[in-house]
């Protein structure tokens, strides 16, 4: 097993902040409502916004109230403080590969948590857990949405830095190690789950950025996100491109 050193020396390696991240992004509205309205109802302000990246999500979030965006990239914090001018925004840079940056999130006593394509860049994904555990109080909400499904792990996964993809078993069992206690998990995005699997399995291998990747990205924020929502119901237990997970901390007396 490795020590948290060599973890923390390995995550170095891998791209951050916008590197991360397909540029189309910043237009998929549709995509980021979609994902957004499946945790709506577990969110309460302030809100810890684990990840700003573009600020994607960060409008949805302010309509709660007050949101605590962080991130390791300080220049997406600075574009996210340029895109809500006067919002009830605060911003935080945190590394999420060192436990002790999370656990001085504390002061800022959140509700709830979002987090959404984020933990599957960090090596220790059971640490970095279990710091946010101890940076909140017993009430807080978690609400985290991951990539499903080891099997659809291809080459735009290595490309975003990508550590692994989760099943519903495997993310509540690093959340189960590290604190917090499962109250329901789900598949969501078959759809895009079926058009991943196709375009790493026949299509030829592209940069993250390339203009076929982001034009896939738009034309299914435009076309397919619709019919993805009809669809979700009908898979949401077996199969999806990712995995919700709402968590609520769990009572240290409660684990033998």
């Amino acid at each position: 097993m490795e020590d948290s050193g060599a973890m923390l020396a390995t995550s170095r390696l891998f791209p951050i902040g916008a590197a991360t991240m397909t540029p189309a992004m910043r237009s998929a509205h549709r995509y980021a409502h979609s994902l957004y309205a499946c945790v709506k109802p577990w969110l309460q302000a302030p809100i810890l916004e684990v990840g700003v990246g573009f600020g994607t999500y960060t409008g949805f979030l302010l309509q709660h109230g007050p949101v605590v965006a962080c991130d390791l990239d300080q220049t997406c914090l600075e574009q996210v403080h340029r895109k809500f001018p006067g919002a009830a925004l605060s911003t935080v840079r945190v590394d999420l590969n060192d436990p002790a940056s999370i656990r001085g999130l504390l002061r800022h006593q959140v509700r709830s948590i979002f987090t959404s394509n984020v933990l599957e860049h960090i090596a220790d994904d059971v640490a970095a857990l279990g710091a946010l555990r101890g940076s909140v109080g017993p009430a807080t909400k978690l609400a985290i949405i991951v990539p499903a499904h080891p099997r659809l792990y291809g080459y735009l996964d290595k490309q975003a830095g990508h550590f692994r993809r989760y099943t519903r078993r495997s993310l509540a069992d690093a959340l189960d190690c590290s604190g917090w206690q499962v109250e329901r998990s789900f598949y969501i995005n078959a759809l895009g789950g079926l058009g991943w699997w196709l375009n790493h399995r026949f299509l030829p291998q592209r940069p993250l950025d390339s203009a076929t990747v982001n034009a896939q990205l738009a034309i299914y924020d435009r076309v397919m996100v619709p019919l993805a929502q009809r669809t979700d119901l009908l898979f949401r237990r077996f199969f999806g491109l990712s995995v919700v997970a709402i968590a609520s901390p769990r009572d240290p007396a409660a684990r033998v």
